[in-house]
């Protein structure tokens, strides 16, 4: 169990199950607050009882559930909460070495002063 602090909001690092250890941010700017969410967060996540976790607790414990990309569970996110998960939505097009070959082609691109720039990010 950690608090750390990046720029203006603390970060809690825990092990959640006993297992991998898991570093999550909340929106919280003080230590105090974060220190009591971490302490929900442990107590949740070890008893596997989400009924009693404070809004900020949940927002935090949801958002490390998506991260991991773990099953979230059903008493964790109910409508009465206010926390409606919208399903992630893929992007329509993937950018693959050939189309960023076809890219750094382009005649316009070439024309351009800083070319050279361009082709060196793809």
């Amino acid at each position: 169990m950690a608090l750390i602090k990046r720029s203006i909001h603390w970060h809690i690092t825990f092990r959640p199950f006993r297992g991998v250890q898991v570093s999550v941010a909340t929106d919280e700017t003080n230590k105090t607050s974060a220190r009591q969410i971490e302490k929900e967060l442990m107590y949740a996540c070890r008893h596997k009882d989400y009924t009693s976790l404070s809004y900020e607790a949940r927002l935090v414990l949801v958002r490390m559930f998506l991260n991991r990309k773990w099953e979230i569970p059903e008493d964790l996110v109910l409508p009465e909460h206010g926390i409606l998960l919208e399903p992630v939505k893929q992007p329509d097009d993937v950018l693959t070495l050939w189309k960023a070959r076809i890219y750094s082609e382009n005649t316009l691109i070439l024309k351009t002063p800083n070319h050279g720039n361009a082709i060196e990010c793809v």
